[in-house]
């Protein structure tokens, strides 16, 4: 008897509870196994304990450090974790995320439905080619 397909561990951080509830049911129905917070306190606090396979951050997480210093935090720490950024507003900072290498993938707020899945899936794929070229 094979064993069920692991679901994958994906952290999202983002300071708007409705954000998060929303990237919730979008991604609900595909193997995720997700877990939320509000801060980038809060997710260096959980990346501390648990292992995901990616993370998912707005830019902004209200006070204090934002996504693109999350992200930055994650790659040094968490190199082979898939690395997401989103913005709904003024999409600099997610750019600049994904030109210094702390992002993989960015996606716009709002989203289409498919966009949170083909970002993680591409994240995901980015981590594993770079594994292989190693």
């Amino acid at each position: 008897m094979s064993e069920p397909a692991k679901k994958l561990r994906v952290l999202i951080v983002d300071d708007n509870p409705p954000v998060l509830s929303a990237m919730r049911r979008t991604l609900g129905g595909h193997d995720y196994e997700i877990a939320i917070v509000l801060s980038f306190e809060d997710a260096i606090a959980l990346l501390e304990v648990q292992e995901f396979d990616a993370i998912v951050t707005d830019t902004d997480l209200g006070t204090g450090p934002g996504g693109p210093e999350l992200l930055g935090v994650v790659r040094v720490r968490w190199p082979d974790m898939g690395r997401v950024i989103m913005s709904g507003a003024d999409q600099g900072e997610a750019l600049d995320a994904l030109k210094s290498g702390a992002a993989h993938v960015f996606f716009a707020k709002p989203w289409v439905p498919s966009g949170p899945k083909e970002a993680i899936t591409a994240a995901l794929e980015r981590v594993a080619a770079a594994r292989r070229s190693v």
